[in-house]
């Protein structure tokens, strides 16, 4: 099945007017013939971002849709979209993931393009989920990933922005939890104005079988340069060395613009040391060589 959701309802002028309209496409037999359509919901606003979860036995997954309206969980078990809400602060982007204890969380910028990344705990009852808040300086706020990149078991938090509107210097942190809830977080810094995050992605790029950190930047087109890496690989390699764990890579690509061409910069971890190189090129001719960081 194919989800598609819009930002914006028909004809909406300042974030007001008719819902966005989210539909599910259902594929035939026949992926040529015509999908069937289904309506999920009508009613947000300002949705900027959603995610497929599946927190149940059945195959079907469900939703996360972050909006102004808040964030509501979509699924249809019984054959109809249902709903729940889940916060009701305006969100623009949302991931969930499992703290230390195991409780069940989802992150958020709020709101969109927003200052505040926010994480939400499930209660045990009904109705909206606690809120913590883990940082209110995010300038532009534009992605979030959760995965276990430092190999404790659990998962943490990334959160990145762009700096473009109000104008900031951008940046990317992660947060650890400290306690098996949630209520208390560290704050991490991996990156800076090198990139104007435009989305956070996590992959296993090399298939050690640990997720990699991967940052797509825009409004700065990514100017860096395998030298320019240094710093930033010692800010990962100090937030590596501080923690409990001992992940053996952490990987962070980004294009490379200059006056001779563009490229992709990585990290790894290679016999114990932390290497920056250009792992791809074009227009510039070879790779650079990989440099120790």
């Amino acid at each position: 099945e194919l989800i598609v959701k819009p930002l914006h309802g028909r004809g909406n002028k300042n974030n007001e007017g008719e819902g966005s309209k989210v539909y599910c496409y259902t594929k035939p037999a026949n992926p040529h013939d015509p999908w069937k359509l289904s309506l999920v919901s009508d009613f947000t606003h300002a949705s900027h971002n959603f995610q497929p979860i599946n927190w149940d036995n059945d195959p079907e997954h469900e939703l996360l849709v972050a909006a102004k309206e808040g964030v509501w969980f979509m699924g249809r078990s019984t054959g109809e979209w249902k709903r729940r809400q889940y916060s009701d602060h305006w969100a623009g982007e949302v991931r969930d993931g499992k703290l230390p204890g195991g409780t069940r969380f989802f992150a958020t910028i709020e709101p969109m393009h927003g200052t505040t990344a926010a994480v939400y705990t499930q209660p045990t009852g009904k109705g909206l989920w606690p809120r913590t808040v883990l940082d209110e300086s995010l300038k532009d706020g534009h992605a979030v990933v959760v995965r276990d990149f430092l190999g404790t078991g659990s998962d943490q938090v990334v959160v990145g922005w762009r700096g473009m509107t109000p104008k900031g210097v951008p940046g990317v942190r992660l947060f650890a939890p400290l306690d098996k809830d949630g209520k208390q977080w560290r704050a991490s810094e991996l990156s800076g104005a090198e990139v104007a995050i435009e989305d956070l992605k996590a992959a296993d790029l090399n298939g050690d079988g640990k997720p990699d950190l991967v940052l797509a930047g825009r409004a700065t087109k990514n100017p860096t340069s395998t030298a320019s890496t240094r710093p930033m690989a010692a800010r990962i390699r100090q937030i590596l060395n501080s923690s409990r764990c001992s992940p053996n890579v952490i990987v962070e690509l980004w294009n490379r613009s200059s006056s001779e061409g563009r490229g992709m910069a990585s990290f790894a971890r290679r016999s114990g040391a932390w290497w920056a190189g250009a792992v791809w090129s074009a227009g510039c001719g070879d790779p650079a060589g990989a440099a120790e960081a």
